[in-house]
């Protein structure tokens, strides 16, 4: 049985997340109640094959007949039997790139769940360090990851997120001079 390097589960009334991580990847399953089941949402990130950014591999809906008791359990079977090979197709090619439509039709809470978990776990598996371990690279590889994930306001969630991991008060200026060095740098287009 699969058993994830890290994970983090929200049990709600009508809905339910669940995320962990399978080095080099980070995924997060949110989950609608149906009459017969479960739509589940499937968000995986991880780093391309061709030179390791990271950013959105794998962009999935399906169904899942499943009682809530074992939800959470038939998802990492899923994933061990299917959809992480799959991931590791999808890297190959250089992952994709989703409609922001698609995560702007989430509510302000599941999107920043969402975003806030995918951050938090390619920091963990330390996919925004590629060729060294600066902020402004980190910062830029965060900024592509966001934008590969349709988020309007990448400069905006990167400051949340560190302001929150970091534990201190990071202005969105200094993300921003961080995104120009990145860009002169060569980090960004």
């Amino acid at each position: 049985m699969f058993i994830p390097e890290f994970s983090e589960d929200h049990i709600r009334r009508s809905d339910s997340s669940f995320m962990w991580g399978d080095d080099p990847f980070v995924v997060s399953v949110q989950c609608q109640k149906t009459d017969m089941g479960y739509l589940a949402d499937w968000w995986v990130s991880g780093r391309k094959w061709e030179d390791d950014s990271p950013t959105l591999i794998l962009r999935l809906r399906l169904g899942v007949t499943a009682k809530k008791s074992e939800l959470r359990a038939d998802l990492l079977h899923l994933w061990d039997i299917a959809l992480r090979e799959l991931s590791f197709g999808s890297a190959l090619v250089g992952g994709i790139r989703s409609e922001s439509g698609e995560v702007n039709e989430l509510s302000d809470s599941q999107k920043s769940e969402l975003l806030r978990f995918h951050l938090l776990g390619n920091e963990r598996l330390e996919n925004f360090k590629i060729l060294g371990d600066t902020k402004t690279e980190k910062t830029a590889n965060m900024y592509l990851m966001l934008k590969s994930f349709g988020t309007k306001q990448p400069q905006k969630t990167i400051t949340e997120f560190e302001s929150e991991y970091l534990k201190q008060i990071i202005s969105p200026t200094a993300i921003s001079q961080r995104l120009m060095f990145a860009k002169k740098q060569g980090y960004l287009e």
